[in-house]
């Protein structure tokens, strides 16, 4: 390393130690504000939304398209978008959720069968999880706790065991056992990794399990450990299974070529002539021959286990296409890509319903935040958005490259160092001399600067020699600016040699 290298190496690591400390401070902060906001007394406070993204505050339309849906035992009713979640407040309108989620692209729902206030939301940057049926979602499972491909597609609660998890995700099945602390990758479909759907049999749950993929079934008879691919040529690839507690198992399979049932846990197959392109199958809780059925055309219902289908009434909308269905209570939601519709009379009457809060975001001036949601925001990344994982990757970078110009100046140092008789003035004459050599490196640059400068007037005095008389002016002129340019770097020069001359006497 020379002196110039020397100098750049420094300026380069003074730059990037600034920039992360800046970072990880900003984190370190909002974690411990996180950990104390109730002490600090920052519950309850809120800021100016002025300045904040506005994401926070709005979305493109009031009737945006539902990807997913999902309704408690007891009527709650929550709808997925591409912007953001929605629930069915005590007075039947709907809000949207502004404590967790906000703008993110929901792609799956879940609730917790044993404890409907907790509520699962699968997106594409993770799974996230309330514990008070929504008012705020705080957990935020991402590569760090394991689940290291973030686009949920499927999400699955287990029916006996709350901590028992299923995310399927398209990079595979990921499996966690203690409540979404630790994930583990539990198997991934060849070729095309992608999990569509996971589950549980109804009547064994702990150790049989279904797992829908692109290219098939598979299933597992010891807790997801191992898998093997089922009716491979029984049944093409599945968009939605459903398992019912019977002896033997009864299944319902549906698929773009139609709906297929089982009586004898999958042995053998029935296809049924009446239904086509089904993709969501609804069991009833309290009669195994009750379902309801999504398909492009609309929504079915059998009371006979399949035998029959009776169509439900169309939807108000008669260009909205069915893509989504959930029932709950005395409640059946319709999710469509031109809004939700709602049923209290098991579809033979639906009503469109607004999402409010999405069209209007009001004036900026009146917009508000609470406080601990935006330290939570900023504190997990979700304030950046998708930059996050690009900020975090820059700063390992940056840490990298503190450590790496750390050496080359240190190494530099004990370079010059070596160079030194004098022990007992070491640090004192090591600097002396970089700052010595750092002048010297300057007054070369300027003396390179002043050469090029000599050149140019040289090339002027020679032009002067072959142009005409009246054009003499111009070129003297030209001279005589380059001439007063060229005084000033000489003197500067020699202060400069002044300086360098001092330099040296104070350090014999």
């Amino acid at each position: 390393m020379n002196i110039r290298q020397f100098k750049h190496a420094r300026k380069l690591h003074q730059v990037v130690g600034l920039t992360s400390a800046v970072f990880f401070i900003v984190l370190a902060v909002s974690g411990v504000l996180l950990m104390h906001y109730d002490t600090l007394g920052l519950n309850g406070k809120v800021v100016s939304g002025r300045f904040l993204p506005e994401k926070y505050f709005s979305v493109d339309s009031a009737k945006p398209a539902i990807q997913a849906l999902a309704i408690s035992r007891q009527g709650t009713g929550y709808a997925g978008t591409a912007h953001g979640l929605y629930r069915r407040e005590g007075d039947g309108a709907w809000a949207a959720i502004k404590e967790g989620l906000f703008n993110q692209d929901i792609r799956t729902l879940a609730i917790d069968p044993a404890n409907p206030r907790v509520v699962y939301a699968g997106t594409q940057g993770g799974l996230f999880r309330s514990d008070d049926g929504g008012d705020t979602f705080a957990d935020w499972f991402d590569a760090s706790s394991g689940l290291t491909n973030g686009e949920i597609i499927s999400f699955t609660i287990h029916p006996r065991d709350s901590d028992r998890l299923y995310a399927g995700t398209a990079g595979g099945l990921f499996m966690s056992d203690d409540g979404g602390e630790f994930w583990a990758l539990a198997f991934a479909p060849p070729d095309e990794p992608a999990v569509h759907g996971i589950v549980p049999s109804a009547g064994d749950p702990d150790h049989t399990l279904y797992l829908l993929a692109a290219r098939g079934t598979y299933r597992s008879e010891d807790g997801g450990k191992t898998w093997q691919p089922v009716w491979g040529h029984a049944l093409p690839p599945l968009t939605a299974l459903v398992s019912l507690h019977a002896d033997p198992e009864f299944l319902y399979a549906a698929a773009e070529s139609g709906l297929y049932k089982s009586f004898n846990g999958g042995r053998s197959w029935v296809k049924d002539t009446g239904i086509s392109s089904p993709h969501t199958i609804l069991p009833s809780p309290a009669d195994l021959s009750t379902l309801t059925l999504a398909t492009e055309k609309g929504a079915f219902t059998t009371r006979d286990g399949g035998d029959t289908w009776q169509a439900t009434s169309p939807l108000p909308d008669t260009r909205s296409r069915l893509t989504q269905l959930a029932a709950g209570g005395k409640w059946l939601l319709a999710g469509t890509p031109r809004g939700l519709f709602a049923s209290s009379d098991g579809g033979n009457h639906w009503q469109e319903t607004i999402l409010n809060g999405t069209a209007d975001a009001g004036d900026k001036t009146d917009r508000q935040m609470d406080l601990v949601k935006l330290i939570t925001e900023i504190h997990t990344g979700r304030f950046f958005g998708n930059y996050f994982m690009l900020l975090v990757d820059l700063a390992t970078v940056g840490l990298v490259a503190l450590v790496v110009t750390g050496f080359m100046i240190t190494f530099y140092r004990k370079k010059v160092k070596s160079r030194k008789k004098d022990e007992t003035a070491l640090e004192v004459e090591t600097d002396r001399e970089i700052v010595i050599l750092e002048t010297a490196s300057d007054l070369s640059d300027e003396s390179l600067a002043i050469h090029d400068m000599i050149e140019h007037i040289g090339n002027h005095l020679e032009k002067c020699k072959s142009v005409y008389l009246s054009r003499e002016k111009k070129e003297i002129d030209e001279i005589g600016r380059h001439i007063t340019t060229l005084d000033r770097k000489v003197h500067h020069l020699m202060e400069r040699l002044g300086e360098l001359e001092d330099i040296s006497r104070s350090g014999k």
